[in-house]
């Protein structure tokens, strides 16, 4: 029994790991642009689909579901602390769209970005975690391709 193919395999896995933390990376500074896949791996230097093998392989989840998870976890930050208006928001965190980004927003908290601005600041407003994947960073522990379901409780004060 050779070792090269598990070397091999050893090698593509970092390879595409490396591909996700570069790819974060960029989403994480630029999440309020227009990012796309095809866009993401032209800069990588990568397929689009060697780059969806990544966001699969190693945070379990879609480019478009990450990207969309960034998008709402810098939402209910600003939310928070911020006096900003919800369409200045929506903008910030890419949607062009007030209408849309509230269905998302809901979808992911399920409250509306009003609602949580609405409540009142002197008692702590506790919103869901986004139910879609574990962790933003791929190290959700469930290795086994489902997306782990969670509702941890986050404070915004």
């Amino acid at each position: 029994m050779s070792t090269a193919p598990m070397s091999q395999r050893r090698a593509t896995r970092r390879r595409r790991r490396d591909l996700f933390e570069a790819a974060a990376e960029i989403i994480g500074f630029e999440y309020g642009d227009q990012l796309t896949l095809d866009d993401l791996a032209v800069r990588l230097y990568t397929s689009p689909r060697q780059l969806q093998r990544a966001f699969s392989e190693v945070a379990q989840t879609r480019f478009r579901d990450y990207l969309a998870q960034v998008r709402m976890a810098r939402a209910r930050e600003l939310l928070c602390e911020s006096s900003h208006c919800v369409q200045d928001i929506a903008r910030a965190v890419g949607y062009q769209e007030p209408a849309q980004f509230a269905k998302a927003f809901r979808r992911a908290y399920g409250v509306l970005p009003s609602e949580l601005r609405g409540r009142s600041s002197d008692r702590a407003r506790d919103v869901p975690e986004s139910t879609e994947q574990h962790s933003l960073l791929g190290d959700g522990g469930n290795h086994d391709g489902r997306s782990p379901q969670i509702q941890r409780r986050v404070r915004c004060l």
